[in-house]
């Protein structure tokens, strides 16, 4: 597959829409209302979630909605001007500017998980570890690979194309063609309790995958370069000054790159801070009991979104 420099988006969405279907592996489903994604936009922001997509102010309130009555989203990014959404049963929607969002038939029943751009392409992880791939030729391909899992999360940036499975599996491509898997589990059993992953995260030099042991206990490994993984403590000292360890499971992942740190959104509205520094993590509770399940930055503003239609800035 030639890679190209961006694509045609409502080309490449009917061709991959009207495209063969995908096999799916049924995934537990989150029956939870509220917000599942997040993203920059203008002066404000996108999320979207159970019941459609919302515009919201830097602070969090709504300006405008687009609900829908069968819809679940999952996933939100933007295609130069053109907002992408995708959801449960394959449901994908387009809004290109100043458009309201426009539900396409895809024909198939594969929940879509995650979204990322890679090399000028979009890419989607579905269930049953199918990885969708568009171009601006208005092509989209489909590769099944042999996992275990469904993919949840997906990330591109510099050191490669990465994706994670609920059942514990690491993806990496530099082409989007060849797909390296690592059963993390099955890898480094004895040394590192088994987990399922909820988000992955590439940054500049690092990348870091986050989820829950199978005692339910939070993780985070952190790799280079995505053959050798080295689990990071999730230790911090409480309001007491006690030592402390994170009980609340991470559902997504971002790095702060103007604080050198990654931040977790996690259950019971708490925002975990890891930078660098390995005794310098820090646990923030925000004004809520909601799970939060997305975050994201934008014009300086950390805004997390999750159950119940929580929507709150992080400014710590």
């Amino acid at each position: 597959m030639k890679i190209g420099a961006g694509f045609v988006l409502i080309a490449s969405l009917l061709t991959f829409v009207c495209g063969k279907g995908v096999a799916s592996t049924p995934a537990v489903p989150d029956e939870t209302a509220g917000y599942r994604a997040v993203i920059g936009d203008e002066d404000g922001f996108v999320a979207a979630g159970s019941d459609g997509v919302y515009y919201l102010t830097p602070t969090g309130e709504v300006v405008r909605s687009v609900t829908f009555s069968d819809v679940t989203l999952n996933c939100l990014i933007f295609c130069g001007e053109t907002l992408l959404a995708a959801g449960d049963r394959g449901v994908l929607l387009i809004a290109p500017k100043g458009e309201e969002p426009q539900q396409v038939e895809s024909g198939t029943t594969a929940n879509i998980r995650c979204l990322t751009l890679f090399q000028g392409y979009v890419v989607a992880g579905t269930d049953g570890g199918t990885v969708l791939i568009g171009d601006q030729a208005g092509f989209f391909e489909g590769v099944t690979l042999a996992l275990k899992g469904n993919i949840v999360s997906l990330s591109g940036g510099a050191l490669g194309c990465y994706g994670v499975t609920d059942r514990g599996e690491i993806i990496r491509s530099d082409d989007l063609v060849n797909w390296d898997i690592l059963d993390f589990n099955a890898f480094y059993n004895g040394y590192y309790p088994p987990r399922r992953f909820t988000g992955v995260w590439v940054a500049d030099r690092q990348v870091a995958v986050a989820g829950v042991s199978e005692q339910g206990a939070p993780v985070l490994s952190l790799s280079s370069g995505g053959s050798v993984w080295t689990e990071r403590s999730l230790d911090y000292t409480d309001s007491r000054g006690m030592p402390a360890l994170l009980q609340e499971a991470p559902r997504a992942i971002i790095y702060e790159a103007a604080r050198e740190r990654f931040l977790l959104a996690c259950d019971r509205g708490t925002v975990m801070s890891v930078p660098s520094c390995s005794h310098c993590n820090e646990r923030f509770d925000l004004p809520t009991d909601n799970a939060l399940k997305a975050l994201t930055q934008h014009n300086g503003t950390i805004l997390l979104v999750g159950d119940n239609h929580t929507a709150l800035p992080f400014r710590f």
